[in-house]
C-alpha cells in the first residue's frame, strides 16, 4: 500500500486502529500506532519526514506472526477485528483515547552526537604523538566531519587536491 493511501485511511478514521502490511510486516502508522501501544502491545515507534507527502509520519512494525496473538487480545476486549483485504486490517471499538499529541511531540527524539573514534591513537599522551602528527590527525577528524554530508564527488575531489597541495609543499612525487 502507498504512504498516501495509507495517510488516507488514518485521516478518516479517529478511534480505530488501521493496521496495513509491508511485505513481511504489519504497520500502524500515526494515531493508530497510538492507540495501538496504548491498549495492545509495546512496540518501537519509528518517526521521519516524508517527502513524498510532504509531512511527518509515526510508525511502527510487527512480523505477521504477531497477527493471530492481536487478533486474540482485539476480541477478549471485546473489539471487532476485520480483515478488510489482504493488505488492510481494522480493529473497532476502541475507547476514546486522550494524550495523543503528547505522544506525538514525544517521540521527536534528537540525533546523537557522532561517537568518538575509538583509535589508539585518538587519545594522545605525552610520549605517543609529536605535535604535528596530533595536529595532522586532527585535521583529518576535522575534514571528515565538516564533509560527511557532502556528495562522494565533491570528497574526493577535495581529498585529491589536499593530497596535491601536501605533496607539492613537501617535495614528494605522486
Amino acid at each position: 500500500m502507498k504512504t498516501e493511501d495509507i495517510l488516507t485511511i488514518e485521516e478518516s478514521s479517529e478511534n480505530r486502529i488501521n493496521l496495513v502490511r509491508d511485505r513481511l510486516f504489519w504497520q500502524a502508522w500515526n494515531r493508530s500506532a497510538f492507540l495501538f501501544i496504548s491498549h495492545i502491545k509495546k512496540y518501537q515507534v519509528h518517526k521521519r519526514f516524508i517527502h513524498k507527502v510532504s509531512q511527518e509520519v509515526a510508525w511502527l512494525g510487527f512480523p505477521k506472526s504477531v497477527l493471530a496473538e492481536i487478533e486474540k487480545i482485539a476480541k477478549e476486549k471485546g473489539w471487532s477485528y476485520e480483515q478488510v483485504s489482504a493488505d488492510h486490517v481494522t480493529i473497532d471499538g476502541i475507547p476514546q483515547t486522550i494524550g495523543y499529541e503528547d505522544w506525538w511531540a514525544g517521540i521527536v527524539k534528537k540525533k546523537p552526537k557522532p561517537a568518538e573514534p575509538n583509535f589508539p591513537f585518538a587519545k594522545t599522551t605525552k610520549n605517543t604523538l609529536l605535535a604535528a602528527g596530533k595536529t595532522a590527525y586532527d585535521l583529518c577528524l576535522h575534514i571528515h566531519r565538516a564533509t560527511v554530508k557532502m556528495p562522494k564527488e565533491f570528497r574526493y575531489e577535495l581529498g585529491a587536491r589536499v593530497r596535491n597541495y601536501t605533496n607539492r609543499a613537501t617535495g614528494e612525487q605522486g
